[in-house]
């Protein structure tokens, strides 16, 4: 079984006789507002953070700073790393086992709601929007753990690094925290 995950030849993207295992870094974008900056595939109803795959020789730090410029084009930087996920999912039409193991990062705030062109990606049409963290419990996000954590994260932004599981079942999707 192969995913079909339209990737750079750089990717960090491993298929195995079991699945298919990806290396991703993704960026918690905040405005003053407390609105975050997430992306959504058109015709997808779900919104996902800013991100990718980390090329091979890459740092984290630096793969997530890249993705970040280019969906965005603004250089931010890092101010911590917030989460660990580890995802456990199916991809594509023939619904390939998938083991994500994602960094994410909170970076720089941002002054303004600034407007974002559209971004053509591999796989189709990136539009980027500020959500209103209040209002997370009423979107279709990604991660789901999301919408409870980032109060916590606003809250006390110099929080310890915190590792979720989610594994995904026939009746949707199970999130643990780990530590």
């Amino acid at each position: 079984m192969t995913a079909e995950c339209n990737m750079d030849k750089n990717d960090i993207t491993l298929p195995t006789n079991n699945g298919t295992f990806n290396y991703r870094v993704a960026a918690i974008i905040l405005n003053d507002e407390n609105n975050i900056l997430m992306a959504n595939n058109v015709g997808n109803p779900h919104y996902y953070t800013i991100g990718g795959r980390v090329h091979f020789g890459e740092s984290i730090q630096n793969a997530v700073m890249r993705e970040v410029f280019e969906e965005t084009n603004l250089s931010l930087k890092i101010k911590q790393l917030a989460y660990i996920h580890e995802n456990f999912f199916s991809w594509g039409a023939d619904k390939t086992p998938c083991h994500e193991i994602a960094f994410f990062f909170l970076m720089e705030r941002v002054v303004a709601k600034q407007n974002f062109d559209d971004v053509s990606e591999h796989y189709g049409k990136l539009t980027l929007h500020w959500l209103p963290i209040a209002k997370l419990k009423d979107i279709h996000i990604f991660p789901e753990f999301f919408k409870k954590e980032l109060f916590q994260l606003l809250n006390n932004p110099e929080m310890s690094v915190r590792h979720f599981v989610t594994t995904e079942t026939e009746n949707g999707e199970i999130t643990k925290r780990v530590m």
